[in-house]
């Protein structure tokens, strides 16, 4: 595939130096050939679509930090640790963002004219991702969604690692729930400035397979704290399934967060659904995220437990995806205390997977 595109890029080039005369339109499509190609045998020759001052190579064994030496960032060694009575010290700060593969999208047409860009590597995804890397730093705990796992169209960059070593984050963990091998690797990803005490995978159901939820159990003194993260399938019906899904494995838990793309607004059908046979709650209901350029749909989430208290709720205006993220901070209970030790980055979390009816 590689080769023939390589090929047909070269013969476009050759096809409009016989031409001589270029048009306008044919000549921006000619330079973003140009470009693309360049970034193609980029890509074969083994190294990472990267500008000056980034990874130029990528590293072979996951969990290994892959930032430059002297570029830590501030914070990757837990969060606000004082005694447990302290307020300050049981705040945590959480953010859900949907980054499209860091794909930029400013408006429907870039549907249709930036396609390619789902399937073909391009730098200007690595300068988008460090941007995010930059917004994710002030918080604590972080949902990814539609991030790549490693495949030809990020470069070969595993994105969630990527991210965690751009914004300082000691923990982290990506789950692949479409893997089409080299060309894409359709994952959510999670990272921590705490170190879980437990982390499974789970295969939400539907009739098209792909579809995920990542747990995270994290010890606070006596209690624990769940945190899911998910991307919800675009039809209702197969929604109402992963959703009664998702409530079978939060039942009995006094102190959950669930968060993500969940495709459907606080007044649907589902939503009701959900947060009448849960404990969960919208703290915020109606607040719009997609599509990021003009927000009009409250699809992403972030729903707590009547335990945690909400200090703030807001969407986020950074427009790095056709998403806007959601962000909140959270206070736990006061018989909660932060006792798990702080983690180094680069830290991969290596538990066991739980698959589907375990």
């Amino acid at each position: 595939m590689l080769q023939f595109l390589i090929i047909a890029a070269d013969r476009l080039r050759c096809a409009a130096a016989m031409r001589g005369t270029v048009p306008a339109w044919r000549g921006s499509v000619l330079a973003k050939f140009n470009r693309l190609l360049a970034s193609i045998r980029r890509v074969k020759s083994g190294a990472a679509v990267a500008g000056p001052g980034r990874i130029s190579s990528l590293p072979a064994t996951a969990g290994i930090s892959i930032g430059e030496a002297g570029d830590r960032r501030e914070g990757a060694t837990g969060i606000h640790v004082g005694i447990p009575d302290d307020p300050s010290a049981r705040r945590v700060r959480l953010l859900s963002y949907n980054i499209q593969t860091g794909i930029a999208t400013c408006g429907y047409r870039h549907y249709l004219t930036d396609s390619w860009k789902h399937v073909l590597p391009h730098p200007e995804r690595v300068r988008n991702l460090n941007a995010i890397g930059r917004m994710i730093r002030r918080y604590d705990i972080v949902g990814l969604q539609e991030v790549d796992g490693g495949s030809l169209r990020s470069g070969f960059i595993n994105q969630t690692e990527y991210l965690a070593d751009r914004a300082g984050f000691g923990c982290w963990h990506g789950q692949t729930n479409r893997d089409f091998g080299a060309l894409a690797q359709h994952s959510i990803g999670l990272l921590s400035r705490m170190r879980p005490s437990e982390i499974v995978e789970h295969k939400l159901p539907g009739i098209i397979p792909g579809r995920g939820a990542l747990g995270a159990r994290f010890k606070y003194g006596g209690s624990d704290l769940i945190v899911i993260i998910l991307h919800l399938s675009l039809g209702r019906r197969a929604r109402l399934r992963q959703l009664g899904y998702v409530s079978e494995l939060i039942s009995g838990e006094p102190h959950v967060v669930l968060m993500g793309d969940l495709n459907c607004g606080s007044g649907s059908q589902e939503m009701h659904w959900l947060l009448h046979n849960t404990c969960l709650r919208d703290p915020v209901p109606d607040l719009c995220t997609f599509p990021s350029w003009r927000p009009l749909h409250n699809i992403d989430h972030i729903l707590v437990s009547p335990s945690l208290k909400v200090n703030t709720v807001e969407a986020l205006n950074y427009p790095f995806s056709d998403h806007l993220p959601v962000a909140t901070e959270i206070e736990l209970p006061e018989a909660m205390s932060f006792q798990s030790a702080p983690v180094q980055a680069g830290y991969v979390l290596t538990s066991p997977m739980v698959p589907v009816g375990t």
